[in-house]
């Protein structure tokens, strides 16, 4: 027993004593950040020394006198061998890429590499009330799925637009529009955007402030800190409920130990509701502009995050970001899923129902804020939205959306059983096919939809 005390005690003690050489190192001749050849020397001694400690006491309980911490220790001992050997085999098969299941993330221990930027970025966490939004006066080309690219630039105040003025510069109506990257018009270039048309073709002006990777909560939020500065006389919000219901939440804060974003959601507690963001503070995003090149700033962030998680949700974490049979078995699992998966409408009720709070109460508090001016919501689907219409022509989504537009004296566009009345064969015409964003026809079909609708017509002052 006492040899095996000393053993372990031994192998203890060289590992600090080499993490201590280390820092020693680090501080005389590095930036004394404690991270050298991108590995965090805290996190890495604190799990070494975890993983001896375990070893130890399953060692040691093999040789007590008691049969059953003995026989508990020896099963443990082989949990833990079958489970190395087990890891082992999943790192081969990832390494390999025998099998395509993504490498663990290991975060909290080394730098990753997608955490870096070697140009300036585009879209950026920027905002400290909406977050995500644009640099001013940049320009990035994006590459396209089908071999294309697209050039996407932006103006001095961060929009997707042509150069605008606070003062509407004419005596027309002027429209706000909100919304994501079907909004944005993603992957078309600007001319070709709804916006854009419905601007040309009545001579008035669409200011476009969609932006990918958003949803209802930052339409408000964006509303009410930059587009409502704007003179304007119609609000246009594009609700695609494909993924507009994947507002961030408390339950997703494991995802911020990959990436530690600052995205706005309500913390519910009704009827008192609050507005809170997923980290304090808007620079220990790894979005932030500081931070494109600052790896290091981002691990802070992401041992703080760990740090506010409970005991239970850090033993989980830890699992996700290190176990390369968790990654192989989720992979597994996810493919499973996939194949037996149907056609989701996500206009239907089992879709939304459970995440309706937020989507519902972000799109009251816009149109309360909008109250005063013509307000137009529209229903976007994408294709496979149409496809499993076709099949089982549900909608529970745009009941509750209309008796929310009733409410507020809003209109509500719904373009899925306008979209399901064309021709199948003209569905897939409508989206980039490798992509699932609107076409350049689709971007025509959605302004012509709009031209021919009497509340858009009306609002806009459209002579009928």
């Amino acid at each position: 027993m006492k040899n095996v005390l000393k053993f372990w005690a031994a192998l203890m003690g060289g590992l600090i004593v080499i993490w201590g050489l280390l820092r020693l190192y680090d501080k005389l001749f590095a930036n004394d950040d404690a991270i050298l050849g991108g590995i965090n020397l805290n996190t890495l001694l604190n799990y070494l020394l975890v993983g001896a400690g375990l070893l130890a006491l399953a060692t040691l309980g093999t040789r007590s006198k008691y049969n059953w911490l003995a026989n508990l220790s020896a099963s443990l001992c082989g949990l833990l061998f079958f489970w190395v050997m087990a890891e082992l085999v999943c790192f081969g098969l990832i390494s390999l890429g025998i099998t395509d299941a993504p490498p663990p993330f290991h975060s909290r221990v080394k730098l990753n590499e997608n955490w870096v930027s070697h140009k300036e970025p585009f879209w950026a966490d920027i905002s400290s009330e909406f977050g995500r939004w644009r640099l001013p006066n940049s320009s990035i080309r994006v590459p396209i799925c089908n071999g294309d690219s697209v050039l996407l630039t932006s103006n001095s105040y961060g929009m997707r637009d042509a150069e605008r003025q606070l003062a509407n510069p004419g005596s027309n109506k002027r429209a706000i529009l909100l919304g994501d990257s079907f909004m944005e018009g993603y992957m078309v270039d600007a001319p070709l955007r709804y916006s854009n048309l419905l601007e040309t073709k009545t001579g008035r002006e669409h200011l476009n402030f969609g932006i990918n990777g958003t949803s209802p909560i930052n339409y408000f939020l964006t509303y009410e800190h930059l587009a409502r500065q704007f003179e304007h006389d119609v609000v246009i919000v594009s609700l695609l409920p494909a993924n507009d219901f994947e507002d961030y939440s408390e339950s997703a804060k494991m995802g911020l130990l990959h990436y530690p974003i600052y995205r706005p959601y309500w913390e519910r507690d009704f009827p008192d509701v609050n507005l809170k963001y997923s980290i304090t503070d808007i620079n220990q995003s790894v979005a932030a502009p500081a931070n494109i090149r600052q790896p290091t700033n981002t691990q802070q962030s992401v041992d703080s995050v760990y740090r506010s998680m409970q005991w239970g949700k850090k033993m989980v974490a830890e699992l996700k970001l290190n176990s390369y049979v968790y990654a192989c078995a989720m992979n597994w699992a996810g493919k499973s899923a996939s194949r037996n998966s149907e056609l989701a409408n996500s206009f239907a009720r089992e879709f939304f129902e459970e995440r309706w709070f937020a989507f519902g109460y972000s799109l009251e508090e816009l149109l309360k804020v909008a109250q005063g001016k013509k307000t137009i919501l529209l229903g976007m689907p994408v294709l496979s939205d149409v496809h499993a219409y076709d099949k089982l022509p549900e909608d529970d989504l745009s009941p509750q959306i209309q008796a929310l537009c009733q409410k507020y004296g809003a209109a509500y566009i719904n373009l899925l059983p306008i979209v399901h009345k064309m021709n199948p064969a003209e569905w897939s015409t409508l989206y980039i096919s490798c992509d699932g964003h609107f076409s350049a026809k689709g971007e025509k079909f959605v302004a012509n939809v709009l031209l021919q609708d009497p509340s858009y017509r009306e609002a806009m002052g459209l002579e009928n």
